[in-house]
């Protein structure tokens, strides 16, 4: 009996922090992929976007955030790097058609976003509201 509900305190005090490491990204982390590898970055960014868009028990919020948040990075590789602004304009595309089902305006905002990156336009990162800080 004493083993069993020691399991059960130990259950509820680690299920925060597997739900912290599950919910965890690092942007730095793939800032610094992409950076040091333009080319390579759509790939990069599409397997975080699946990642992201399976969290389990994150709220929408949070996921969309992060979302958001990979977008900006697109953005930002798109701007620093020739050469690489239709995959980076993909990317921001594929985020919109990820958030399309809980926030229409947010979904809206980044395909704009997408079409002025694939069309060589400068984009204020603030349309997206995600940093890579």
């Amino acid at each position: 009996m004493a083993k069993r509900r020691l399991l059960s305190v130990l259950a509820v005090l680690t299920a925060p922090i597997v739900w912290a490491q599950e919910a965890s990204v690092d942007f730095d982390q793939l800032l610094t992929a992409c950076n040091a590898d333009p080319p390579g970055c759509q790939l990069v960014l599409t397997g975080a976007i699946q990642q992201i868009s399976t969290m389990a028990d994150v709220p929408q919020a949070t996921v969309n955030g992060y979302l958001a948040t990979l977008a900006t990075i697109a953005v930002s590789t798109a701007q620093s790097h020739s050469g690489v602004q239709q995959q980076m304009a993909d990317v921001v595309a594929e985020v919109a058609g990820s958030v399309a089902a809980s926030d229409s305006q947010a979904a809206q905002d980044l395909r704009a976003v997408a079409t002025q990156l694939g069309s060589g336009q400068e984009v204020d990162l603030t349309q997206i509201a995600g940093s890579p800080t």
